[in-house]
């Protein structure tokens, strides 16, 4: 009883109830909510994604920033069209065309179809296709040509 005969409060009782709570406010209160624990809604458009490193194939060397050769983006819309933009020493190139995401296994693809060829589109085939794998952990987009020694460029939602 938490009470004893002369009505006054037994704190031998109070213990356990007093552990156990202390103990779940503790578990409770350390849990965390924040975005980083969320995947994202990769349906959820449009959305621009923005190159943040450049790793080359064969010497493995990652630049960031300015110092990358250009700088890139990427634009998803609503209606599953896409547009990819390149700025090599205030050269702009552009592309265009169509996406959609394939999940295979524990991953997630974003597989591009561009109009035309381009030299902006970055695979080991020379297809008019480019496809990204999604980095859950990171929350970044990959390029998947680093299986040919192309390097990996690695891209960031803006």
């Amino acid at each position: 009883m938490i009470f004893d005969v002369n009505n006054e409060i037994n704190f031998q009782a109070m213990k356990p109830v007093l552990i156990f709570s202390i103990l779940s406010f503790l578990l409770t209160s350390c849990s965390s909510d924040n975005d980083s624990n969320k995947i994202r809604d990769l349906e959820n458009l449009p959305q621009t994604w923005e190159l943040i490193s450049f790793t080359t194939g064969l010497i493995n060397q990652t630049t960031t920033g300015d110092e990358m050769p250009f700088q890139e983006k990427y634009i998803l819309n609503k209606d599953k069209t896409f547009k990819k933009t390149r700025d090599q020493n205030g050269s702009i190139m552009q592309a265009e065309g169509t996406f959609f995401y394939e999940v295979e296994a524990d991953f997630t693809y974003l597989v591009l179809t561009y109009v035309e060829e381009n030299n902006i589109i970055v695979n080991c085939t020379k297809e008019t296709k480019e496809t990204l794998r999604y980095d859950k952990e990171l929350d970044v987009l990959e390029t998947t040509s680093q299986l040919c020694d192309a390097g990996t460029l690695v891209y960031r939602i803006l």
